[in-house]
């Protein structure tokens, strides 16, 4: 079972490499010659002509991938954010002051903002 502070501590490092790996994606969708490729053969005009040799570029980046990467990275950032807000909803405590309960149930979200 996965505790809130292991989320949290989890949760910074996951922001993190999403935002690189989307800048990473965008720079590379940016670059039109990546995302080409050609494939060409000459003929000569007659029997005579100039022979030409074939010419090829491949396709560096297929944008199919670059989506999929994305989407696997954003689908992790999801899951912790969402792991952390149920988690959020669920986790209470009480603030006791010389052992007396000052603030019963409290969220976690107010106790950080106590903090």
């Amino acid at each position: 079972m996965t505790k809130l502070n292991q989320i949290l501590a989890v949760e910074k490092g996951v922001k993190s490499d999403v935002q690189r790996k989307v800048t990473d994606a965008y720079q590379q969708i940016q670059k039109a010659p990546l995302l080409s490729g050609i494939s060409r053969t000459y003929q000569p005009i007659d029997d005579e002509g100039e022979q030409l040799p074939p010419e090829a570029t491949r396709v560096q980046v297929q944008a199919e991938t670059v989506l999929k990467g994305v989407g696997e990275v954003l689908t992790r950032l999801f899951d912790v954010t969402a792991t952390k807000d149920w988690a959020n909803c669920a986790a209470k405590a009480d603030v006791m002051v010389d052992g007396s309960v000052l603030l019963a149930d409290v969220p976690v979200t107010y106790l950080l903002f106590l903090e």
